[in-house]
């Protein structure tokens, strides 16, 4: 038991006779015990070498991403033979929550989202396993579509740009460049130690274009079947043919294939008798005079005769721009256990000696995540550092003397130290996360350390020698400050059970500050004690060397009131100027409010509903707000053009804000990715703009916004933030409110005029910002109709037709060319020209076998085909209960929704709607989250009741939750701070330093009222735990209060939970310390009467 002192009588004899054998046998071999704490000190800090350092814990994206490319088809043909199937195979994967896709056209993707702690390397190969199963029934023709599995570590570190410069040696051949940067300068950089794997984008493609000659062709009756034929034929290998001579067998290979542009040129197409007779007869007529004696009986040719045969670059589906310039991008990605501080000196070398190799090359490193990690790093580093100085003089000022801080001070970076070793021994990286559950758990840390060292000065006043007051002192503590620690972790170790990104975080979170207070322990236990021995050695053995408070004391039955007033007067008396001026003002407001104990209580019952008041003035969110210099625009033309359009429609934005933008880099058109997780075409762009300062970001985006609104008012655009692993885990690319609506009585999608009705009905009906979704959007389209009947009569097929329109609009692809490892498509080149050209000027050749020489009449194209223009959707979006369509809002009450939704039931009986969007799953986040804190506090009361054998007074610690909480809510409120995630983890880690405190003041009013007066023992109580949680809750503060100082991702993430922390803090202390005893007091009154 606990009280307040003991005299001299038969209870100090048995204290001694009683010590504990085994720390007696420690404290008697300090020089041993310490040694042995060094070693495992020394154990710790190899073990913080080898821990990785990322900006946030690396953690399983939870959601995969299904990509295909189906060349020539539409959004509705993609969606209809490929998605759907997909979609409904993919529904009973284990822990899918839900499952979107868009269809555009060529291409389409599937999103399956997973429930946060759904192991994803299972769940991928589940997936793959589903999706080869589905094969057989997908279109035959269609190349396997990819699964793409996300992680944070997907993230590049760093960004680097090759941008050729003007120079003879190069020529400018942006070819030969992205054939370097590919084969050299990438394998190179994936030489280097801990990168996993270099991606890249804007490499150059190759393909052998043929431009047949159709004069000369027509001239010598050679049509495009006869090219076709010839180099198909010349390109043929011979496979596992063998032959035997004698004992040996030999393969065979053909050595005449294919390997060059010049090969081809030089294929012989051999004209026979019909075709010479023809030629001879057809150049009468020819506006061209064919040399006839060119073309004798059976005279060969060569292809380069009628037609322009070269290796060149095809038209370009896509590009990357560094500023305006045409550029290459290699993304490094690191392996996940690989260090920053060791990876980023080797990337930077191999890069200087790429600049000594090719110096007609530009190397510039952008979006540099190492720059941005060890930035965050460094500032919450030397908050902590700073914390910690915090610290010490505190402590100096509290206790007036030297021995204890330093004993603490020490005490401080030992924990520290093994809680990284904990790291090891979890698998819990450093990130702001786990950095920031050390900082908190400082506070706890001095807690632990003042009660042992306090209580062993206690005993050594009552004349214990060092030894004996040490091995007693210790001996007291160890079961109330290992019930206390449990206690404080059971308030909020049940969070880390929290679904999604929360519980992730909690996991963290709860790791670190769990580390550091087990560890606080081990060295309150046997580190602080031995040296206290040591640095009091000089001291005379009944003297006690410091003027501690106690707060734990064993029970002494002989006491008296009157002699525990004394000897808690004379300590009072010793205690330094800060303490006496704080102790006295304490027992002044004290009597105060005991006075008025009615109207106090009746404030503090205010306080603690006020948390239901102050959270509806607050905004709710899942991530904090992050001032960020630089942006993604991305961008939907919506209109059908090329790359070559996009990009330079994308060079005029650059060039128009280029004053503005500090640098910028470009995607346009299709990414050639390996980790894309997005599909996107010829119409879109991805451009990453970076800025000096956050203001003149928001102007230029207010300024490109009003930009493109203007010149291009059919485009979509949307800002969005940078790609980083901060983003990738908190920003949502759900809007706020998204109905999405659909006919429900066929699986059709709606028509242009009821949709545009609808929208224009709801954007009158709601007074915010009001947007279509993806699936709204049009693009023309032209529509062929073939006469096959007609076809039919001059003997071609449909197949026929559309073999010549491939030809023509240059999508024929002839055969493949092995070069060297390469693959390089021969290919007939398309000449620049419209469809209604193509379909006017081009001819399909019809053979007249009724003719002695067979002769042969070109028939016009436009007799079998006739087009049209139309309006389309270009994009597809559906989930799995089919296609839908949507409107976003950016914010809509609750009451507006269900009156939109009564209008659209009663309007549109035929829509079917749903809703979606942030607001919906923020709420179903905070209200499983008050659920996992109502969980929490029942954990707790059940272990108060245990411990303290009474049903009401664990009620009395509880109701100081919400006086933190209030505190919390109140500061965040005038900082301007939403209530996001991480500002609940700083609600819950404070909410585990004011329950330490309340539950060792009732335990210690529990004793003292045993002998004497319960108001006296309230009193007294209170002053006794007064300078232990003053000192740990200004202590906690001062440890976080230089992250609102900082600047970068780590403090802006880190923020919101110091907001909480000090508000919860400082409110919740100063009134918990006079609430405790005046409720204490009245009910136990109210009870005895």
């Amino acid at each position: 038991m606990w009280v307040i002192d003991r005299g001299f009588n038969p209870v100090f004899t048995n204290l001694k006779n009683n010590q504990n054998p085994f720390l007696h046998f420690l404290f008697a071999r300090p020089v041993g015990v310490l040694m042995a704490m060094f070693a495992c000190c020394i154990l710790s800090l190899i073990a913080f070498s080898n821990l990785p350092v990322s900006l946030l814990p690396s953690l399983d994206v939870p959601e995969l991403v299904v990509q295909l490319d189906y060349r020539g088809h539409s959004p509705e043909e993609i969606d209809n033979s490929i998605l759907r199937p997909v979609r409904e195979n993919m529904l009973t994967l284990n822990g899918l929550k839900r499952t979107e896709s868009e269809a555009r056209s060529e291409i389409g993707q599937v999103r399956l989202y997973f429930e946060f702690g759904t192991d994803m390397t299972l769940a991928y190969i589940d997936a793959n396993e589903k999706l080869d199963r589905l094969l057989n029934s997908l279109p035959k023709d269609l190349p396997r579509p990819r699964i793409v599995k996300l992680n944070t570590a997907d993230i590049p570190i760093v960004h680097l740009q090759i941008i050729p410069k003007t120079s003879e040696s190069l020529n400018n051949d942006l070819l030969a460049t992205s054939e370097l940067v590919e084969k050299v300068i990438r394998k190179q950089l994936e030489a280097i130690d801990g990168i996993s794997l270099v991606d890249a984008n804007g490499l150059k493609e190759k393909q052998i274009s043929i431009v047949p000659n159709l004069q000369k062709m027509q001239s010598l009756q050679v049509n495009e079947t006869d090219l076709i034929t010839t180099i198909r034929s010349a390109n043929q290998t011979l496979s596992s043919v063998s032959v035997k001579d004698g004992q040996y067998r030999y393969f065979i290979k053909v050595a005449t294939v294919l390997e060059s542009a010049k090969d081809i040129e030089n294929l012989p197409i051999v004209l026979s008798t019909n075709n010479s007779n023809f030629a001879q007869n057809n150049t009468q007529n020819s506006s061209q005079n064919f040399n006839q004696n060119s073309t004798p009986q059976n005279t060969i040719i060569f292809l380069k005769d009628i037609a322009t045969i070269k290796l060149e670059e095809p038209a370009a589906q896509g590009f990357h721009l560094f500023n305006q310039k045409e550029a290459f991008v290699l993304t490094l990605h690191k392996q996940s256990q690989a260090q920053i501080h060791q990876l980023t000196p080797r990337i930077d070398k191999t890069i200087e000696d790429l600049k000594a190799n090719f110096p007609d090359l530009e190397f510039i490193t952008t979006q540099n995540q190492t720059t941005l990690l060890n930035l965050a790093i460094d500032n919450l580093k030397s908050s902590l550092f700073i914390g910690s100085i915090c610290v010490f003089l505190v402590l100096f000022v509290f206790m007036g003397n030297w021995r204890v801080p330093l004993i603490i001070g020490v005490s401080l970076p030992v924990s520290l130290v093994y809680g990284f070793g904990l790291f090891y021994v979890f698998d819990v990286s450093i990130n702001v996360i786990s950095l920031s559950g050390m900082a908190l758990g400082l506070g706890m840390l001095i807690d632990n350390s003042i009660i042992v060292l306090e209580n062993i000065e206690q005993f050594r006043s009552k004349g214990f020698s060092k030894k004996e007051a040490t091995v007693l002192g210790v001996q007291d503590v160890v079961a109330p400050l290992v019930s206390s620690v449990l206690t404080t972790l059971s308030v909020f170790v049940p969070l880390i059970f929290l679904n999604g990104l929360s519980g992730a975080l909690f996991y963290d979170q709860a790791v670190s500050a769990g580390a550091v207070l087990f560890t606080s322990l081990i060295v309150a236990f046997f580190m602080l004690p031995h040296l206290y021995l040591i640095l009091n050695k000089k001291s005379k053995n009944n003297q006690p060397s410091t003027s501690l408070s106690a707060s734990l004391r064993y029970k002494d039955e002989t006491s008296t009131t009157a002699s525990a007033s004394l000897r808690f007067e004379n300590k009072k008396n010793k205690e330094t100027k800060v303490f006496t001026f704080l102790l006295s003002t304490y027992e002044k407001i004290f009597f105060v409010l005991e006075k008025n104990k009615k109207l106090f209580l009746a404030f503090s019952f205010l306080l603690i509903l006020s948390p239901i008041f102050l959270f509806y003035g607050l905004e709710i969110e899942g991530a904090p707000k992050i001032n960020k210099t630089d942006t993604s625009l991305s961008i939907n033309w919506n209109e059908p053009i090329d790359a070559q359009e996009n990009k330079n429609r994308c060079q005029l934005l650059l060039e128009k804000f280029s004053s503005q933008i500090s640098f910028s880099e470009s995607d346009i058109g299709q990414k050639k990715y390996f980790l894309q997780n997005d599909n996107a075409t010829q119409t879109q762009a991805n451009l990453y703009l970076f800025f000096q300062t956050n203001p003149l970001k928001e102007k230029a985006q207010e300024d490109i916004t009003n930009w493109l609104k203007k010149n291009y008012p059919s485009s979509s655009f949307e800002f969005l933030p940078a790609a980083d692993a901060f983003s990738q885990l908190f920003i949502s690319e759900e809007p706020t409110v998204e109905l999405r609506v659909r006919n429900s009585s066929s699986k059709q999608i709606l028509p242009f005029s009821t949709f545009d009705s609808l929208y224009s009905i709801l954007q009158s009906k709601t007074n915010y910002f009001t947007q279509k979704g993806k699936g709204t959007t049009t693009e023309t389209l032209v529509l062929l109709n073939i006469d096959t009947e007609k076809a039919a009569l001059y003997g071609f097929s449909q197949q026929d037709i559309l073999e010549k329109l491939r030809y023509e609009l240059g999508q024929f692809s002839i055969t493949d060319l092995n070069s060297f490892g390469q693959i390089i498509p021969i290919r007939f080149k398309r000449i620049d020209k419209t469809v209604e050209e193509i379909i006017n000027q081009s001819s399909l050749t019809s053979i007249n076998f009724n003719s002695v020489t067979n002769s042969t009449n070109q028939i016009p194209l436009r007799l079998f085909i006739n087009f049209e223009k139309s309006n389309s959707y270009n994009t597809l979006t559906a989930d799995q209960l089919g296609i839908y369509q949507s409107i976003f809002w950016d914010k809509l009450e609750i009451e507006t929704q269900n009156e939109l939704q009564h209008y659209l039931s009663t309007s549109f009986p035929n829509l079917q709607t749903s809703w979606r969007g942030t607001f919906f799953t923020d709420k179903e986040n905070l209200t499983q989250f008050i659920f996992i804190l109502c969980v929490s506090i029942g954990l707790l009361y059940f272990i108060l009741v245990a411990q303290f054998e009474s049903f009401w007074q664990p009620i009395l610690v509880l109701l100081t939750l919400p006086l933190g909480i209030s505190g919390s809510l109140l500061l965040l409120l005038f900082s301007d701070t939403s209530l996001n995630t991480m500002a609940a983890i700083g609600i819950i880690v404070m909410l585990g330093i004011m329950v330490n405190d309340a539950i060792l003041k009732i335990d210690s009013i529990n004793n003292l009222k045993k002998e004497m007066p319960l108001l006296e023992a309230v009193h007294q109580a209170g002053k006794l735990r007064l300078k232990p949680i003053l000192m740990t809750s200004i202590t906690t503060i001062l440890a976080v209060l230089p992250i609102l100082f900082s600047s970068g991702l780590g403090a802006d993430l880190q923020k919101p939970l110091v907001w909480a922390v000090m508000g919860g803090l400082s409110v919740g202390t100063i009134t918990a310390i006079f609430f405790i005893p005046i409720a204490y007091f009245e009910i136990e009154k109210r009870i005895n009467t």
